[in-house]
């Protein structure tokens, strides 16, 4: 229903609880113009998930004295080189790096896995307690270091995350908890991994679909209903969704309720075409200019390469488009048929025979 309903050609899910990977299906389809369905063993490009794998790595490798977390990445890797600058390159560490708090664009690896294996494994192997199962990859001490936060104040993504780790976004749930997670977008991807280390709960969302968050928002919220885990904090894409929606709705019934109003006072005679008239030129002046800014921020969304509100309700943006487009007409054709204020005595004297 939700992939339906949000466009989703094809998604692959992967349940874990107790700290072991339990359920993994796929849905949908992999190329829906040759008739092709999803399977389990279907590859997918994970994009930013590529982050906290990586800070795995990157922490093995300091628990094996290879390298050290606060210490300049230029020093310890000889091929990596930053751009000459005035600033102090020995300030750029591999923990900066790994927090996102270098100052430099991260970008990712672009890694390709399935979700029923690699990743429900490295989400099992992210719980706290591991060692006790036989499945520990890094020290649960590393593990914590990992999922402590090393930066806050996050922008917008601080309506979802109340910090971020190394490599792993950090939430405090309302039960006194911790969840992490991360999440990856590219052309035709979206992918997502959550879960809370203390209990032993995560799940895996990809799909192959960049709409994809307000079906994940459904999703986790749902997970986390049956899991008898606090609402996270992804599902708040759910309430700005509706949010935006009742925006939509706002705008069109008071586009449609002045396109009412002008309908009747032309048809009584109480406004005319009269777009040079000097009475009101100023308020015609601003609805004018409201209308172009909105026909213009109309425009510029359409030819953006990337627009972070059509990641979060791409489902409404067609309809958010063109509820701005239908209020600039409405405000346009106000200014152009003047209200009755603005008319000269000659008119309204004609307006009163006419009524």
């Amino acid at each position: 229903m939700w992939m339906g309903a949000y466009d989703i050609p094809g998604a692959s899910l992967a349940l874990i609880v107790d700290g072991e990977p339990v359920w993994s299906m796929a849905f949908g389809y992999a190329d829906p113009r040759q008739d092709r369905a999803m399977e389990l063993d279907a590859v997918y490009r994970v994009e930013s998930l590529s982050k906290p794998v990586t800070a795995w790595g990157v922490m093995r490798l300091e628990e094996e004295d290879l390298v050290e977390l606060d210490g300049a990445v230029e020093a310890q890797f000889s091929e990596f080189r930053l751009p000459p600058s005035e600033f102090d390159t020995r300030q750029v560490t591999v923990r900066r790096l790994l927090s996102g708090t270098s100052g430099l664009p991260l970008g990712t690896l672009g890694m390709e896995y399935t979700p029923g294996e690699p990743l429900a494994r490295f989400v099992a192997a992210g719980m706290y307690g591991r060692s006790d199962r036989g499945g520990r990859v890094l020290e649960e001490a590393s593990v914590h270091r990992l999922h402590a936060a090393e930066a806050t104040g996050l922008g917008i993504y601080g309506v979802v995350a109340d910090g971020y780790g190394l490599g792993h976004f950090v939430e405090e749930l309302p039960s006194g908890e911790s969840a992490v997670f991360h999440g990856g977008q590219g052309n035709g991807w979206m992918t997502h991994m959550h879960w809370v280390p203390a209990t032993g709960e995560g799940i895996v969302i990809l799909t192959n679909s960049q709409r994809s968050w307000p079906f994940m928002a459904r999703i986790l919220g749902d997970w986390a209903r049956w899991r008898d885990l606090p609402t996270v904090g992804m599902t708040r894409i759910t309430l700005a969704a509706r949010l935006v929606g009742a925006l939509v709705g706002i705008l069109l019934a008071g586009a449609v309720w002045q396109i009412l109003r002008l309908g009747l006072d032309l048809r009584v005679g109480r406004r005319r075409l009269a777009p040079l008239r000097r009475e009101g030129r100023l308020l015609r002046a601003v609805q004018l200019g409201v209308a172009g800014a909105l026909i213009g921020l109309v425009g510029w969304a359409v030819q953006a390469e990337y627009l972070f509100l059509a990641s979060v309700v791409p489902h409404l943006m067609g309809w958010f488009a063109a509820a701005l487009v239908v209020v600039a007409l409405v405000l346009a054709a106000s200014a152009f048929l003047p209200k009755p204020g603005a008319l000269p005595p000659s008119s309204r004297s004609l307006e009163s025979d006419l009524l």
